[in-house]
């Protein structure tokens, strides 16, 4: 079993990024990033599918369907957060409102007595 820096330079050695090892993987590639520089600790599920994503980037490449791949999942990617932009903006949008209607009114209604 490879260590965290070795798995780093296995990645390395076949000109792959984070980003493209998560493609074929279910690990993200924060992750990735966070193993190798030590963050996190390695696990056996960690290990096990960073090397699926190395190799299967690898035969990807071999293939010739890297580039098609990874464009399906930029696109994927900023799908994702395009959702995640608007869902915030609407949760923003609903607290503010909420905040809104909640607040005391500073005037009041004064009624004149009829003389």
């Amino acid at each position: 079993m490879l260590n965290a820096r070795d798995l780093k330079e296995y990645r390395l050695l076949h000109g792959l990024s984070q980003r493209d090892v998560a493609m074929y993987c279910d690990v993200s590639y924060r992750l990735i990033g966070e193993v190798e520089n030590g963050q996190k600790n390695l696990t056996d599920f960690n290990y096990h599918e960073i090397i699926k994503g190395i190799n299967s980037a690898v035969q990807a490449k071999a293939r010739g369907t890297f580039e098609e791949d990874k464009k399906k999942y930029n696109e994927k990617e900023n799908e994702y957060e395009r959702n995640r932009v608007a869902q915030k903006k609407a949760e923003e949008k609903k607290v503010a409102t909420k905040k809104k209607n909640t607040r005391s009114s500073s005037s009041s209604t004064v009624k004149s007595e009829p003389k």
